[in-house]
């Protein structure tokens, strides 16, 4: 019987991983400082989210969820980005917590392309960063 020949490793360097990884996290969190030391507040719901769904962002959808979804709700998803972006690294850094924060960050990105349609693209540049955060194999059996 014929042996399978020795699979080739490709090794590369861990540094534009990384970088793109730490760029995403501080994009995060200083996002998260910007917006407290604006208009947005940690321990309360204002209506921030709400006010930019009503002007210049809004699509159909976000038409649509400002004349059926109540002002609260707004407020919810507000402080529910905010925190995430705040706490990013506690979400991205750890391989254990990694998998709830991609689908956090990926969800938040998907909610904002949908409500504020102008912003698809911002949405779509932030979900293609989250590559970087998938676990690769260090072998591989592939040709």
């Amino acid at each position: 019987s014929k042996k399978n020949p020795p699979a080739f490793e490709v090794l590369i360097s861990a540094w534009p991983v990384r970088t793109i990884q730490w760029f995403l996290i501080s994009w995060y969190s200083l996002s998260a400082i910007q917006k407290i030391h604006g208009s947005w507040y940690l321990f309360s719901s204002d209506d921030v989210f709400w006010c930019q769904l009503q002007y210049l962002y809004h699509g159909p959808i976000g038409f649509w969820a400002l004349q059926h979804i109540p002002m609260f709700v707004f407020g919810i998803l507000q402080m529910a980005a905010l925190y995430f972006e705040l706490f990013a690294p506690l979400w991205l850094i750890p391989r254990r917590t990694r998998p709830w924060g991609m689908i956090t960050g990926i969800t938040m990105h998907l909610l904002i392309a949908l409500f504020m349609i102008k912003l698809w693209y911002f949405s779509a540049e932030m979900i293609s960063f989250y590559i970087v955060f998938l676990p690769i194999g260090r072998k591989s059996n592939a040709c």
